[in-house]
């Protein structure tokens, strides 16, 4: 394993600790070691420690830490590819990176996950990076600026699921379920 995805493992380990007793952040983890895996170390291409495709929506995690509805909207945006495909074929709706917020970015630092409070059985659980640190160009307030985004986090046959993720910091509107049903409406 590569040291840097050993450094996650190693970071998730202490985080799961520290949480151990909140189950809303299982499924969380699972997606902060794909932006770990993506952005982390510059090996794109990279699995996770578990050996998952660094995709947010893998099947493996479509399938298992998603929501229904989360991964109906999904299916239904992939209708509407970002770039070509073949024939008929879905491809990935963005063409940036949803969960990080872009499509250039810096190795991520001081990624944290907490968990937040619960409410009307949705946990929110909160993740926490510095992403902009490498851009030289940059002043000092963009290159530290610390990115947050929220997961909620559901039960839905028994397990922990991702219902949405609000992405943008100062927007609580601006969520993943927003964006995925925005694109899924394009006419064919």
């Amino acid at each position: 394993m590569p040291k840097t995805l050993a450094a996650l493992a190693l970071l998730l380990a202490g985080t799961a600790a520290a949480v151990a007793a909140t189950p809303a952040v299982a499924p969380v983890e699972k997606i902060v070691a794909v932006m770990y895996a993506n952005w982390g170390n510059g090996d794109p291409g990279a699995t996770t420690p578990d050996g998952v495709d660094a995709d947010y929506f893998a099947p493996a995690l479509l399938d298992g830490v998603y929501s229904a509805r989360i991964a109906a909207l999904y299916r239904e945006a992939a209708k509407h590819p970002a770039f070509d495909v073949e024939d008929d074929a879905t491809g990935s709706p963005f063409d940036y990176d949803p969960i990080v917020g872009g499509q250039d970015g810096c190795p991520l630092e001081d990624l944290k996950v907490a968990p937040g409070a619960t409410t009307a059985g949705r946990t929110e659980v909160v993740v926490t990076f510095k992403n902009m640190r490498c851009f030289e160009g940059n002043d000092a307030a963009t290159r530290e600026h610390v990115s947050r985004r929220v997961f909620v986090v559901v039960t839905e046959n028994g397990h922990a699921v991702v219902d949405d993720v609000v992405l943008d910091d100062t927007d609580a509107s601006d969520t993943l379920s927003k964006r995925l049903a925005e694109i899924a409406a394009l006419p064919q």
